[in-house]
């Protein structure tokens, strides 16, 4: 994905890996006299194990349930995300978790299309 902005596509739908992190693209609030926060809060879209230690998934922004085929599918939506060590001026991003039955771990997927992000469970279908 890094590689996609920086030669400067304006539209793509990437599959990630199942450990991708990212930020918010807004900064954290300043918590008092210390130094101002410069990125966003961590989220990571799919829940992981590291060295034994379970790391929850990053509750999402909404969530859409729809039915295809006699399939119910679930898909889990993170808005305006940056990649973890993105300047600030750089393109947000909407990442989508995708359960499906037929599948063990959710399908993880990071859209840069702003005018699907309000139709992303059309293009998903």
């Amino acid at each position: 994905m890094a590689l996609l902005q920086e030669e400067g596509a304006t539209r793509y739908v990437v599959r990630l890996a199942k450990n991708s992190t990212f930020r918010r693209a807004s900064p954290l609030p300043s918590q008092g006299r210390s130094r101002p926060p410069r990125r966003g809060a961590l989220v990571r879209p799919l829940p992981r194990t590291d060295e034994g230690q379970s790391i929850p998934a990053t509750p999402p922004d909404r969530v859409e349930t729809w039915t295809e085929a006699d399939v119910v599918l679930r898909a889990a939506f993170w808005d305006d995300l940056a990649l973890p060590d993105a300047v600030a001026d750089s393109p947000t991003l909407t990442v989508v978790a995708l359960d499906a039955p037929r599948r063990a771990r959710p399908l993880a997927v990071g859209l840069l299309a702003p005018a699907l992000r309000s139709g992303a469970p059309r293009l998903l279908r």
